[in-house]
């Protein structure tokens, strides 16, 4: 009796099991009917951003890629291949499920932009990747370079199959500062954000080795390259953005198409170095390697015969140059016009590796037609297939050699013969209005099935969505947060870290945590009571102190540079920030000298200036009338009128944050 694990229970079950679900998904992907003993190829899927059909030389292009070229001679020339969008986040998309953009959910651009609805979606979780399927199925996984798939950590590719992952989770940063388009520092391993230095292609690539030479096969490797979208900075450039400032976000090179060049070859270099890992790994006869582009080019490279660029549905928007070698099994040195789809990867490679093919995806399998050069899906003859594209007001369809297409839902249709007419000339369109009413009709029909089977966005249901806020801080700020909630009523989602939030250093420990998977509008942070608070030597924990004798719990120095710390990780959070001065201590507080406070929170001021973080001065506010708004002589801690009059004050300053 064979054990099988589904999809669904797989995902559940690796929540709780993740060290023995991996181990039993590999001995049942070995020992059952897809593939008994054999050993499968590993897969590496190379994904350049913005690549146009006529750049490579491989494809008559204007930029020597002499290892591109070479993937070319020993692999096969797709010249019918399509992204199934035209622009990055939906070919992405697509790609990683097999299913349209429009299915997913993820049919635009997921903005860095704050101040735009889509920058709250991404890839939902309920989403099945190739990277779980092929985990599912013993393979090891990794992904470096681009994601531009969701902001949040809930959408981190992490959460999404990959073992392992570093690179950048925005649509385009700087290759050198790694600061994304709104000025926010982009670069992760796994799940945090690290520093790193390099330009973003060599780094990428670097990972991509080091993944290669450490190995354990079977593997999938998602190699997803950032050039050469813009900013457009070859290998010898600098950084040009910095957090918070980002004045030119194309680049500020004059001479630009040389930049796209350099950032072309480049990642050529790149390309050579994996498949010399493979070679020196003796890996290359048994690894299939894809090469390809999210979408057509800008302007300012070039997509070959075909009109229009990336951001239409004209061919130039989404036919892209795409190779494939499996040495001894791909035919290599030749053309295939097989009419193919970025969905329909996901489906192919697991046919090519002897995998069960993913449940209920819109692409297909052509592995047998990649492995024969042959017609795989009927094309051109008998029942060609039929594939879609919307992006913004632009629709087409393709059947076989047509394709249908407008420019926007109300003005009319073309039709087109690629045989014929690959440039999609106005001129030479075909004149048949019954295929144009049939079309049309399919089309429309397509796109009615899709929104019925659309995953919800969070951009969908935004006029319900309330402002989340954060409240970081310690016994006083736990102190006002039930007046926080009644006089806020039910304007904002309103949070406070679990219990205490100590001195500084703790602080910093937990924020990972505490800031969770999803995005908060406001974080409004403070720390300084028990920083400033005397410890006696002998003890470890705050709860013996001496004023006297005792050592502070956080120096001074160690105040400033933990705040400084904690103001770096916040800032990238993408959170409007409002910083809280300490509040008064009075005369005879156990463990603590009144004006201690006013000595840190000055630390603090300039900490917050620094970073741009406004302050709301707590301490200023209700100093005056300390004495009335304590509970008592010599505490710290307030009354029932002292923590509303708190809560007033931290209102506005929310307030002030939200607009």
């Amino acid at each position: 009796m064979k054990f099988m694990v589904s999809a669904r229970c797989f995902r559940f079950l690796r929540c709780f099991f993740p060290m023995v679900i991996p181990a039993m998904a590999f001995a049942s992907a070995m020992g059952g009917a897809d593939g008994a003993g054999e050993t499968r190829p590993n897969v590496i899927l190379i994904v350049a951003d913005d690549l146009g059909y006529g750049d490579l030389s491989c494809y008559g292009g204007w930029i020597n890629t002499p290892n591109i070229d070479r993937l070319a001679l020993q692999g096969t020339r797709l010249t019918d291949f399509h992204t199934n969008g035209a622009v990055c986040s939906p070919t992405r998309g697509a790609l990683l499920t097999g299913r349209y953009p429009q299915r997913t959910g993820v049919d635009s651009v997921v903005f860095a932009s704050q101040s735009r609805p889509e920058h709250l979606d991404g890839l939902q979780p309920s989403e099945w990747t190739i990277a779980e399927h092929f985990n599912h199925h013993g393979y090891r996984t990794a992904m470096f370079g681009k994601w531009h798939l969701g902001y949040y950590r809930k959408y981190n590719p992490r959460r999404q199959g990959f073992d392992q992952f570093t690179g950048y989770v925005s649509g385009n940063i700087d290759f050198f500062s790694h600061v994304d388009q709104s000025g926010f520092f982009d670069w992760w391993q796994d799940e945090r954000m690290v520093d790193e230095e390099g330009y973003s292609t060599h780094l990428i690539t670097s990972h991509a080795v080091d993944f290669i030479d450490s190995s354990n096969e079977p593997y999938l490797l998602y190699v997803a390259h950032e050039a050469p979208h813009y900013p457009y900075q070859g290998p010898g450039d600098s950084a040009e953005r910095r957090e918070g400032r980002v004045t030119s976000p194309q680049g500020r090179r004059s001479d630009r198409r040389n930049a796209y060049r350099e950032m072309v070859e480049a990642m050529d270099d790149g390309v050579g170095q994996i498949m010399n890992a493979l070679d020196r790994n003796q890996q290359s006869d048994r690894t299939v390697v894809l090469f390809l582009s999210d979408n057509g080019a800008t302007s300012l490279g070039s997509n070959g015969p075909f009109r229009g660029t990336k951001g239409t549905l004209w061919e130039g928007g989404h036919r892209v140059p795409a190779l494939v070698r499996w040495p001894g099994h791909i035919p290599a040195g030749v053309d295939h016009d097989l009419l193919m789809a970025g969905m329909d990867l996901f489906p192919t490679l697991s046919g090519l590796c002897g995998l069960p093919l993913p449940e209920d995806v819109d692409g297909v399998d052509c592995s047998s037609a990649l492995l024969n050069s042959r017609d795989g899906n009927g094309d051109f003859v008998g029942n060609p297939r039929t594939l879609y594209w919307e992006h913004g007001r632009w629709q087409a369809l393709r059947r076989g050699p047509f394709k249908w297409i407008r420019t926007a839902p109300d003005s009319p249709p073309q039709l087109f013969d690629l045989r014929l007419n690959p440039h999609e000339s106005d001129e030479s369109a075909v004149d048949d209005p019954a295929m144009l009413g049939d079309l049309t009709e399919a089309w429309q029909t397509w796109r009615g099935r899709m929104q019925d089977m659309r995953t919800p966005q969070p951009s969908d249901s935004m006029d319900s969505r309330k402002p989340r806020v954060l409240v970081i801080g310690d016994s006083i700020s736990m102190g006002y947060m039930p007046a926080l909630r009644e006089l806020a009523g039910d304007r904002w989602e309103i949070h406070h870290n679990p219990g205490n939030a100590r001195y500084a250093g703790y602080g910093l420990a937990n924020l990972h945590h505490w800031l969770g998977d999803d995005r908060w509008d406001v974080i409004h942070f403070n720390w300084g009571l028990w920083d400033l608070c005397y410890r006696h030597p002998e003890s470890t924990t705050q709860g013996k102190r001496d004023k006297v004798n005792g050592v502070l719990t956080t120096t001074p120095d160690d105040y400033r540079r933990q705040l400084e710390m904690i103001a770096t990780i916040l800032k990238r959070s993408r959170a409007n920030l409002v910083w809280a001065s300490t509040t008064p201590v009075p005369d005879g507080e156990a463990g603590r000298f009144a004006g201690d406070e006013i000595r840190y929170n000055s630390i603090a001021a300039r900490v917050m200036e620094k970073h741009g973080i406004p302050v709301n001065d707590l301490h200023g506010a209700i100093r005056p009338d300390f004495p009335d708004l304590a509970r008592g002589p010599g505490d710290v801690h307030l009354n029932a009128e002292g923590s509303r009059r708190l809560a007033l004050e931290v209102i506005e300053a929310i307030e002030k944050a939200l607009q």
